[in-house]
């Protein structure tokens, strides 16, 4: 509860336009997957940060921490062919019993009511459909407060213009968004904008549509009327202006429609934007840790010169549980990496008592029992690690769910149980 008020008290202290209510408050706080912990380990450990755009590049160089760039890579996914685009747009205007010569304007992506962005969004297209009646709108994703939604439409008499679709898969929603005439992705001058690039323009661009967005931000980096159409103020009528300019030239629409896909292949590049964090990461992190020194867990052990990541993964768990004194451990996941980790031996000078598992395909994994995590006849063990280096995160949860005690990651920089953990920190 603390957290909770603190943060609601910074919401209102800071930032001008965001005014949720006690609510939306709540569910923001909510919805943090950050701990104020890790975020200060994090500014304070780096080396340093990769940024979507400039705006928060800006912010983050007061830092003192390098800062890379890099605006998100979109990757493949399945592109309608122009023949497909129109036969699906005849679709859906035939389900909506809808005239075929309608323009069909998409917005998408989290609706949110924290501020009046997209009331204002509303009211323009209202005003817009009074002068050019074939305007037709169509709304769809994650809609927080959908009763309210739905208000609006009703307050700006748009019950046979604009249709609200709802949280759709995301193959029928990119293809919904190709069948579309214009894509819509606006935003109000606020603070929050200024340091955001919304995660579908990227798809936009790729799907070489004409799109209507704010200037604030990324749109900076954009000529208006040739790579987009941009907002320039929150003024509705402003806005409404540009969905009327759109809606009226074939011609612009075609123009924004080539320049969009010019747009996707200079910054939202998967493949140039990939090599470009690799080499960040290389720059900023140097050689390999193998290859700067020789690993050696005890004599027992030969010297590695060259490991593997389950090897050197290995390496660094038995030296902390080494230094904690512990003896008898499980493994929570009979996956890929349990297999490597047993396979690398450096943790044979250990009692391992079970494996943990959900699916127990097989009974054993190298001679080891593999257990339901809710058997009632479960070994003791001092140390349960979780053995991921890719789902880490939701085995953890998984773990605590079934209520395992001494749960521990193999790759926290403080190998004790969760419990310990916390109170460390």
């Amino acid at each position: 509860p603390e957290f909770l008020a603190l943060e609601y008290e910074l919401i209102n202290q800071n930032i001008d336009e965001y005014k949720p209510s006690n609510r939306e408050a709540f569910m923001l706080a909510e919805q943090q997957t950050l701990s104020p912990q890790l975020y200060y380990l994090a500014i304070n450990k780096c080396h340093g940060f990769s940024t979507i755009w400039e705006p928060l590049a800006n912010t983050i160089q007061s830092l003192k921490k390098s800062c890379l760039i890099l605006p998100p890579g979109i990757p493949d996914v399945i592109s309608l062919s122009p023949e497909e685009r129109l036969l699906l747009k005849s679709k859906i205007l035939n389900s909506l019993k809808l005239d075929k010569e309608c323009l069909l304007l998409a917005y998408s992506g989290s609706i949110r009511h924290f501020d009046n962005e997209f009331e204002t969004f509303l009211k323009a297209f209202s005003l817009a459909n009074k002068s050019y009646r074939r305007l037709k709108l169509l709304i769809f994703g994650r809609d927080w407060n959908s009763d309210l939604s739905f208000n609006l439409i009703q307050k700006y008499e748009l019950k046979d213009e604009a249709f609200l679709l709802g949280l759709l898969p995301e193959k029928q929603a990119f293809e919904l968004q190709q069948a579309a005439d214009i894509l819509c992705c606006p935003g109000l001058n606020s603070s929050f904008n200024e340091k955001r690039l919304p995660s579908r323009l990227g798809l936009f661009f790729k799907f070489g549509k004409p799109i209507l967005t704010h200037k604030i931000g990324f749109g900076e980096s954009l000529e208006n009327y040739k790579h987009a159409l941009l907002t320039e103020t929150n003024d509705y009528k402003e806005w409404s202006k540009k969905i009327l300019d759109l809606a009226s030239s074939e011609k612009l629409r075609a123009e924004l429609s080539k320049n969009s896909l010019l747009v996707y292949k200079k910054i939202f590049n998967l493949k140039r934007n990939s090599s470009a964090l690799i080499k960040y990461y290389k720059d900023e992190i140097g050689t390999p840790l193998y290859q700067k020194k020789t690993i050696v867990l005890n004599e027992d052990i030969e010297p590695s010169q060259n490991p593997d990541k389950y090897h050197l993964c290995a390496i660094r768990t038995a030296k902390k549980l080494q230094k904690m004194g512990v003896s008898k451990i499980a493994f929570y996941g009979a996956g890929y990496h349990t297999k490597k980790i047993l396979e690398s031996k450096i943790m044979d000078d250990f009692e391992i008592t079970a494996i943990i598992d959900n699916y127990q395909n097989n009974k054993f994994l190298n001679n080891i029992p593999i257990y339901h995590p809710d058997s009632k006849n479960l070994p003791e063990w001092q140390i349960l690690l979780i053995s991921s280096d890719t789902h880490e995160h939701d085995m953890n949860l998984e773990a605590k769910k079934h209520k395992l005690n001494n749960i521990s990651s193999m790759y926290s920089d403080i190998l004790t149980p969760i419990k310990e953990v916390w109170e460390t920190i």
